[in-house]
């Protein structure tokens, strides 16, 4: 970041897309698939190792298999647990310095852990803020607005998905383009959003 280089998608590099790189076997030559299971309308599952799908050596590698076996090394060396009081001070220390904290503020200092390790050690980054005596409660209200936008989508989608089921037609949904394929003729976009009530003179 220093030099002014950025990722592939243009952005600053982060601890995480640095452990993205470190740990991706594509580098040593190997495809690995099925690491996540996403079931419709259902959230994101992380598979156990026995469930991958393995294809080894099918790419031309960038690194060694030594190499890259000394990086996961070093990485599990430096993998120690850190008591919760180190990484409520470093979180502390942060807030001091940027006056507000959120996930992309923590993910891109380069004293803190990522925000996923503070969600998992804490229960959810709403208790670490308040071990700090850090108010985010705008924030998520934000979040549970969206959260509670997406269950009302998700309703709507299943409903409207049993209705054209019950009239003998077809619907078939893709979680990527998030539309809705009828009788493989036409597709449906459906978007839930929040209202605001304006009082004008």
């Amino acid at each position: 970041n220093a030099r002014g280089l950025v990722t592939e998608r243009g952005r600053p590099w982060t601890k995480a897309c640095v452990g993205t790189i470190l740990t991706s076997e594509k580098y040593i030559g190997n495809n690995v698939w099925n690491r996540i299971s996403h079931r419709l309308l259902h959230d994101r599952v992380r598979n156990p190792p026995s469930a991958f799908v393995r294809a080894d050596a099918v790419i031309e590698p960038l690194v060694t298999r030594a190499l890259f076996d000394r990086a996961q090394a070093i990485r599990r060396a430096r993998a120690y647990l850190r008591p919760d009081e180190e990484l409520l001070a470093d979180l502390t220390k942060l807030l001091k310095e940027r006056g507000k904290l959120s996930s992309p503020i923590i993910d891109a200092a380069p004293f803190c852990h990522s925000a996923s390790i503070y969600a998992h050690r804490f229960g959810s980054m709403k208790a670490a803020y308040q071990l700090i005596g850090y108010d985010a409660s705008a924030n998520y209200r934000k979040l549970d607005v969206s959260n509670r936008l997406k269950q009302i989508r998700q309703q709507v989608v299943e409903e409207l998905m049993s209705n054209i089921d019950k009239v003998g037609g077809s619907a078939l949904y893709d979680p990527k383009t998030k539309l809705l394929c009828v009788n493989d003729e036409f597709s449906i976009a459906i978007w839930i959003a929040r209202y605001r009530i304006i009082v004008t003179g």
